[in-house]
């Protein structure tokens, strides 16, 4: 397991810095030698108070940690990530769906504050590695 922030955990190696860098990638490549099969990403984006602009942060976080979890996971293997529903939450849905995951659903805790839009986004059994063209 690779946690970027907690407490100190048995067996556990704590990286900390943004998971977006080449510099991250290549630190995380290094530390598991191979491919995982689950990538969990609870991130979120300080909020500013503007619902649009966090929106659309959220949303774009939660494309790079896709984007993090198909350079490490196993073909078959499952990514959950923490996002927000709003405007642009159908492009992270359709961008899981149609390139990366055999199945995804939409799961609200609820541990969730009343009126909150955080959601988790579950994509199981992935196809595989994109090619080098789809960017």
């Amino acid at each position: 397991m690779i946690s970027t922030r907690c407490p100190p955990i048995e067996n556990v190696t704590t990286l900390t810095g943004d998971f977006t860098t080449p510099f991250m990638h290549e630190k995380v490549r290094s530390l598991i030698g191979g491919e995982v099969n689950i990538v969990v990403c609870d991130a979120a984006p300080k909020f500013s108070g503007n619902k649009s602009y966090d929106q659309a942060r959220a949303v774009g976080l939660s494309e790079e940690a896709c984007d993090f979890a198909v350079d490490f996971l196993k073909p078959g293997g499952n990514f959950v990530v923490k996002t927000f529903q709003g405007d642009m939450f159908q492009l992270i849905l359709d961008k899981m769906r149609l390139n990366f995951f055999g199945g995804v659903k939409v799961y609200r805790s609820k541990a969730a504050r009343k009126g909150s839009t955080e959601v988790y986004i579950i994509g199981k059994k992935f196809k595989g590695r994109r090619n080098d063209s789809e960017g």
